[in-house]
């Protein structure tokens, strides 16, 4: 009878420990696999991509071809390469400067009339070393829209000539009438040596009438007064907008806000402070080119900062460390100590039970 409550004794003892190293066992495995997602998530980084380069990603793999957009760069010079001045006797001046890429410059001397022109006749130099002219560019009905056909013009090395007359007049009514229009081809122009040329239109005659009487604005290259004739002209000139890119060079802001209660050598002193600390970010980011100059941005553009993360060597521990709630543990050994006393209880019965039956 003894033998077999110490067996039942050592089987209960057995059963105990078996239970709670099957619990330890299975909390351990639980912790280990957090672990593994913990050190997978922090390990897990998106590839960057390279900025400036093709083809390549922060972890070394390939990645998308940029595509760059096609564009056209204009150095900006000095000097314009190219100044164009259109004057005349009876029109207005106008200047414009170009860059040594220009190919075409176009000329126009607008008028606008209240009478019908009776008799034109003008002539228009140029340099033929800087701009050409192209007759098939330039006809009668291009270089004066308002005559056309009953125009005639003639072109000789450097200048052009033309001449119109009809009784059925020909009329300039609005302000974007050509008088003359011609379109010049640029020659070569070299970078290093700026052109300067003018473009010059003398009006011989021009003479406006109307049913009754006639009005001689210009006659034989004489210009009359315009304020004391019974008739409204305007004009004006106009060349293609220059496309000069002139260099701008921007000096650093070093300018420091008023402050009443800044002395003027506390200024200095902080103006001294924050070309030492600038110097020292040159010379860091000189010596050590891992070191990445300091991005300034505005506080709207600031990323929002991210909480440290812990170590690896410090999660692991952790998760070593922390074995999980005490409940369980707690209850196996109160079954285990419970047994325990059942189990003493019974034998001593038994023990007192064997002595009184001796």
């Amino acid at each position: 009878m003894l033998t077999r409550r110490i067996a039942a004794l050592a089987a209960v003892i057995v059963l105990n420990f078996i239970l709670l190293t099957s619990l330890v066992t299975a909390r351990a495995a639980q912790d280990g696999s957090a672990l593994s997602a913990t050190r997978t998530q922090e390990t897990t980084v998106a590839p960057e991509v390279l900025a400036g380069v093709e083809g390549s990603t922060a972890d070394g793999s390939a990645s998308q071809p940029t595509t760059w957009q096609p564009t056209t760069y204009v150095e900006p010079l000095e000097f314009p390469s190219l100044s164009v001045s259109a004057i005349s006797n009876f029109f207005g001046k106008a200047n414009a400067d170009y860059n040594q890429y220009t190919k075409e410059v176009t000329v126009t001397y607008y008028l606008k009339a209240s009478q019908g022109v009776l008799t034109t006749q003008w002539n228009l130099t140029y340099d033929p070393e800087v701009l050409k002219l192209d007759p098939k560019k330039n006809t009668p009905k291009t270089v004066c829209p308002a005559v056309g056909d009953k125009g005639v013009l003639t072109f000789d090395k450097d200048t052009v000539r033309y001449n119109a007359t009809s009784v059925d007049l020909f009329y300039f009514k609005t302000d974007d009438t050509p008088y003359v229009q011609l379109v010049f081809d640029v020659a070569d122009i070299d970078a290093e040596e700026p052109q300067i040329t003018k473009i010059d239109l003398t009006v011989d005659m021009l003479w406006l009438s109307d049913s009754k009487t006639q009005t001689y604005v210009v006659n034989n290259f004489n210009v009359a007064d315009l304020t004391k004739l019974s008739v409204s002209i305007g004009k004006r000139t106009a060349l293609t907008e220059s496309n000069y890119v002139e260099p701008t060079t921007v000096p650093p802001d070093t300018t420091v806000a008023a402050d009443s209660n800044v002395t003027p050598d506390e200024m200095n002193t902080t103006a001294e402070s924050a070309t030492s600390a600038a110097v020292t970010d040159a010379t860091s980011s000189t010596e050590n080119p891992s070191v990445k100059p300091k991005d300034k941005t505005t506080p709207s553009q600031a990323q929002p900062s991210e909480p440290p993360k812990k170590d690896t060597a410090e999660t692991a521990d952790a998760a070593v460390i922390d074995t999980g709630s005490p409940v369980p543990a707690i209850l196996l050994l109160v079954v285990f100590v419970v047994g325990m006393v059942a189990l003493l209880i019974m034998r001593k019965k038994a023990i007192l039970k064997i002595m009184l039956e001796d």
